[in-house]
């Protein structure tokens, strides 16, 4: 499989909320969607997701190595799920979701209360200018879902190579009232195999990990 071989699903005059062969698709500017386009949740008793997945490579490697777990790779930009969705087909795959869409969209309206066993959030865009700062993704209400979301006592990676951006959200992460730290603000060697990891290593920047649990 090419990533070329997974196609549009349909036109943005006619999107709508789909899933169909490993590819869920929760479209934006959309208001109807249904949690029930993917119903098997309770076929797997364990869930991770990888929200900003890139091209897919951090998270094709987990669900290689835990086939026990079900993964869901989260991605906005349709030319790295291409990519992501390929790999997974290439490597034969089955426990491995590819949603195509926003990431609290996502959450809020497809992922069922204490369904998930750990999230990782890697290399989120830091929108760094004051003016498009409502863009960043660690924010209140996300991170109210991920509460909702996770399952209790078990946790979530933030890891991002912007600092500022990581001091901002472990902020948001304390103040929610939902969440310990278990690691906080730490620069680690190595994370994993992630295409941005690799790139941002090459440009010389640390790398920053934060893990949270949930306690309530």
């Amino acid at each position: 499989m090419k990533p070329k071989d997974l196609k549009y699903p349909f036109s943005w005059e006619e999107r709508h909320s789909h899933y169909e062969d490993q590819l869920l698709v929760v479209p934006g500017y959309y208001t109807s969607h249904k949690g029930h386009v993917f119903d098997k949740w309770d076929d797997w008793p364990n869930i991770g997701v990888e929200y900003c997945s890139g091209n897919g490579d951090w998270v094709v490697l987990q669900a290689q190595k835990n086939p026990e777990m079900l993964w869901f790779a989260v991605e906005l930009r349709f030319d790295r799920v291409r990519k992501i969705w390929s790999k997974a087909k290439n490597s034969a795959l089955k426990n491995l979701i590819v949603v195509w869409g926003e990431a609290l969209t996502f959450t809020e309206c497809y992922v069922p209360d204490n369904q998930i066993e750990v999230a990782h959030i890697h290399f989120p865009d830091p929108w760094p200018k004051e003016r498009h700062e409502k863009h960043r993704l660690i924010k209140p209400p996300f991170i109210q879902q991920l509460a909702r979301a996770l399952k209790r006592e078990k946790s979530i990676h933030l890891v991002s190579d912007d600092r500022s951006y990581v001091q901002e959200s472990a902020n948001y992460f304390t103040q929610s009232g939902s969440f310990k730290a278990r690691a906080e603000k730490l620069e680690v060697e190595s994370y994993g195999n992630s295409w941005f990891e690799k790139l941002w290593r090459e440009k010389g920047r640390s790398i920053y990990h934060l893990e949270y649990a949930k306690w309530n």
